[in-house]
């Protein structure tokens, strides 16, 4: 999804780049290395793209359990901006309970060209 700037999950990190936020991009393993990840970043930047902004960013994990997903986003332009940093949620499962995530990330934003692809 992308988050704009103003709404109430835009992020401390967003707000301090001054630009909407990807989030919560994930390819199941099956279809990973297979374009998917690139083709919903691409979706994501058009929209952004459209809606008038010309730099969008992300948090993206610095454990090894993300280094595929580091790899595309520098593949496709983005930079680091800041961090590394710690953050946390809540989230809901299921149930209805509540479970708390954390992790050590890094925030890196792209300029987008107009009307390029990605």
């Amino acid at each position: 999804m992308v988050v704009f700037p103003g709404h109430v999950e835009w992020s401390p990190s967003a707000y301090r780049e001054g630009c909407p936020e990807l989030r919560d991009l994930e390819v199941i393993s099956a279809w990973a290395r297979r374009g998917v990840g690139t083709a919903l970043v691409a979706a994501a930047e058009a929209e952004v793209r459209s809606a008038g902004f010309d730099r969008v960013g992300l948090s993206v994990g610095v454990e090894p359990d993300y280094a595929a997903a580091r790899a595309m986003y520098e593949r496709l332009g983005y930079r680091a901006a800041h961090g590394p940093f710690v953050t946390a949620a809540r989230l809901e499962g299921e149930d209805g309970r509540a479970i708390g995530v954390a992790g050590v990330c890094m925030y890196l934003v792209k300029r987008l060209e107009d009307g390029q692809p990605s």
